[in-house]
């Protein structure tokens, strides 16, 4: 195995007390304890999750101090940051992109502060949704309208491309002066829902510190009713993406079809869903991928950071 085990730090942090302004009163023993005991069992990066919305939330209001506080209790426990989540932020359509570019201006100087070594980033409309399937429209959550989801393959225009493509080229040339790669996500909703669309996005952006992360979602379930010669198969999509990637959210999903005709994915461990974890594990070894793979699995309430799910997910990639 090449690639290092990791996984999204934030709730080891706050049961013990972090959050914006309490320094004093964070039990950073306890942190540095916890924390130990997961990279004594095999983990070696973690994760940092900024807020998910503009405002709501602490993250974008730390200080550099308490950034840098932060850090040094990581770094204690043995642990590297090595990446950061730009959640659902908007850069190829009014009226957020102003927003969500300040989002991110704020996460490049934390990701420099923490010695960050990759900011993912979804290019998604920021608006809350609960999907209620594949090929359903999405239910709007929070006040926000219902919308259909976004598919790249038929909703993305080439100016959309063309904006974000030139939005995240200037990025990627800031991160690249403090040694970061910028991490396209496979996500649905977004831009970059497909390899496809993904790999046309990372072309036209043309910068060396620019890559993917697969996120194990194959099209086959993001598409899930179209042919192979639209939507490659799943090993086909892991072979070609394996050369680009340089982030891994490694997460597994069980499908089934409704009484209703459509689609339903139920979040699961990495080694009983469907989708081929062992192809795209195998496919990073063979190019040498050396990267993060943040686990993103699992089932129940903390179903990325329950000790059960994390020994599982270890026994499971190793």
């Amino acid at each position: 195995m090449s690639y290092k085990l990791g996984f999204k730090v934030n709730p080891f942090l706050e049961r013990h007390g972090w959050k914006q302004g309490a320094l004093s009163d964070w039990d950073k023993t306890s942190t540095v304890k916890e924390l130990s005991f997961w990279h004594e069992q095999g983990y070696e990066v973690v994760e940092m999750l900024p807020d998910h919305y503009t405002g709501l939330g602490s993250f974008l209001a730390m200080t550099d101090v308490e950034w840098t506080e932060t850090r040094a209790v990581i770094e204690d426990a043995g642990f590297q940051v090595v990446g950061i989540l730009g959640w659902r932020r908007m850069f190829w359509r009014e009226p957020w992109i102003a927003e969500k570019m300040g989002d991110m201006d704020r996460i490049a100087e934390v990701a420099k502060l923490l010695g960050i070594k990759v900011i993912d980033v979804l290019t998604a409309y920021p608006l809350p949704i609960v999907p209620a399937s594949c090929s359903q429209p999405v239910i709007g959550a929070g006040g926000a309208p219902a919308r259909p989801l976004f598919r790249s393959l038929w909703d993305a225009t080439t100016h959309d491309f063309e904006l974000c493509a030139k939005m995240l080229k200037a990025y990627a040339q800031r991160t690249a002066d403090f040694g970061a790669s910028l991490s396209l996500e496979i996500h649905p909703d977004c831009l970059t829902d497909v390899p496809i669309s993904t790999l046309r996005l990372q072309e036209m952006i043309d910068e060396p510190n620019v890559g993917v992360n697969p996120d194990t979602f194959d099209s086959e379930w993001i598409y899930p009713d179209y042919p192979d010669y639209i939507v490659p198969t799943a090993a086909e999509q892991c072979k070609l993406l394996a050369p680009h990637v340089v982030y891994w959210h490694a997460k597994n999903w069980v499908r089934s079809l409704g009484p209703d005709g459509l689609w339903k994915f139920t979040r699961t461990h990495l080694d009983e869903g469907d989708q081929p974890i062992d192809l795209m594990a195998q496919n990073l070894v063979d190019v040498g991928y050396d990267g993060a793979a943040i686990i993103e699995c699992g089932r129940g309430f903390e179903y990325a950071t329950s000790p059960a799910t994390l020994r599982r997910s270890r026994d499971y990639l190793v």
